[in-house]
């Protein structure tokens, strides 16, 4: 054969087996079919305090914020859950117990209200579908305008899977939370999808105990790998030792009964599991306020996005970007 011959034959190979490579890289992200969790039973989802066990790392929560982390969902009307609930999320920093950091008045952080509405979407996985952001954007529009301007028609906020409790009053023990309106939206070379950092996309495993077993966590890996989530870039939250001092704040959008709460309920061991799209199977296991955009205005700013991660900025500083 011609050497001439021969080396384009070579390069015509490596050129078919390295575009192979790559499109067994690049799975269609998010997960063809991922959805979230069907026929979700909300009120009770928000009953009792979640523990994030594990997360990844976002711009509103770095890494030496992965102490304690605890959140709370207060709802407005208990018996109207469409009116929103308060978000109420703790954490510290640098340590157990030390430097506490919240929102909705948790910590004391009573400048940045964080808040949650129903996604503006039908269906029998409507209610396991939320929007999340500083009250004063959401209170700006009807939800249907905001998703629209965050392109989140399906939320930002999204339950994907959860484990049911032997407590019917709370009635999930765990939870796997992705968080952006199209997570997880980045092709990873395991074949997966994970959150993208680009996107400040958000991914939880949650826990009504704040030390569950390690079965439990292990469980929820596994499933959400078998949901087509990557879940490499997991990292654990310390919470051995946690006092929890300054997570209950008490407000007028936290009534005290509320914000008292149930407490957490350690029970595990459920033989099933809530995931998404509703399949079942076995064996699952701050100083002063700050001055921020309202109304029209907020709605602006996050389509314009004086950042990319604007959200993020709002909720690590205090104030817009």
């Amino acid at each position: 054969m011609h050497p001439i011959s021969l080396t384009v034959m070579l390069l015509l190979v490596a050129g078919a087996a390295t575009e192979a490579r790559s499109l067994r890289a690049e799975p269609h992200c998010p997960p063809p079919g991922l959805d979230s969790v069907k026929d979700f039973d909300l009120q009770a989802y928000i009953a009792a305090p979640w523990y994030a066990v594990e997360q990844v790392v976002v711009t509103y929560q770095p890494r030496n914020s992965f102490y304690c982390t605890r959140a709370r969902y207060v709802p407005v009307d208990p018996s109207n859950l469409q009116k929103g609930v308060t978000v109420i999320n703790y954490g510290n920093r640098d340590g157990v117990n030390n430097n506490p950091v919240g929102v909705s008045g948790a910590a004391g952080n009573r400048s940045v209200e964080l808040f949650a509405v129903p996604a503006p979407v039908s269906g029998p996985t409507a209610a396991s579908k939320l929007l999340v952001g500083p009250k004063q954007f959401l209170a700006a529009a009807p939800a249907a305008a905001v998703a629209q301007r965050l392109g989140a028609p399906n939320g930002n906020y999204r339950v994907v899977a959860a484990g049911p409790s032997k407590d019917k009053s709370i009635g999930y023990d765990w939870a796997i939370i992705v968080g952006g309106a199209s997570a997880p939206s980045e092709p990873t070379a395991s074949g997966l999808c994970g959150p993208s950092k680009a996107k400040d996309e958000g991914l939880w495993l949650f826990h009504r105990n704040p030390l569950p077993p390690q079965s439990d966590i292990d469980h929820m890996k596994q499933l959400a790998k078998s949901l087509g989530i990557d879940t490499s870039r997991l990292e654990p939250v310390v919470h051995k030792g946690c006092k929890y001092e300054g997570a209950d704040p008490t407000s007028p959008s936290t009534p005290a009964a509320a914000a008292a709460g149930t407490g957490a309920n350690g029970a595990t061991g459920s033989s099933n599991v809530q995931s998404a799209g509703g399949s079942s199977s076995r064996n699952a296991q701050s100083s002063g306020p700050k001055k921020l955009l309202v109304g029209s205005a907020a709605v602006a700013a996050a389509a314009g996005g004086c950042k990319q991660h604007w959200l993020g900025w709002l909720l690590a500083h205090g104030k817009r970007c």
